[in-house]
C-alpha cells in the first residue's frame, strides 16, 4: 500500500485509535511504512516520538497516554506483549 494514500492514512489512524494516537514503529513497518518515510514524517511534525520506538499521530498527552507508551514500548519486549494492570488498565481502556 502506498504511504501516501489516504487507505494507508486510514489503516494507520485505525491502529492508533485503539492505542490512545499512539503507534510503534514496528506497527508503521508492518503496515508497509518505510523507515525513510517514518523520519521524513517525524522531521515535519506529522509524527511525534514520545518513547523508544512509539510514536504519537497526534500532540496533547494525558495519564492514558502516557501509561499506552509505557505499554507500547515495553510490549515488543515482552514475549505475548504487555498489559496495564488495576487502576492504570482501568483508566487506559475505559
Amino acid at each position: 500500500m502506498d504511504p501516501t494514500s489516504e487507505a494507508f492514512a486510514g489503516q494507520v489512524w485505525k491502529v492508533a485509535s485503539r492505542q490512545h494516537d499512539r503507534v510503534t514503529v514496528e506497527q508503521l513497518r508492518a503496515l508497509g511504512m518505510s523507515y525513510h518515510s517514518i523520519r521524513h514524517r517525524i522531521r515535519s511534525g506529522k509524527l511525534h516520538l514520545v518513547g523508544h520506538g512509539v510514536l504519537s499521530v497526534s500532540r496533547p498527552r494525558g495519564t492514558a497516554e502516557r501509561w499506552m507508551e509505557a505499554a507500547l514500548e515495553c510490549g515488543s519486549a515482552v514475549a505475548g506483549g504487555v498489559a496495564v494492570s488495576f487502576s492504570a488498565g482501568l483508566a487506559v481502556w475505559a
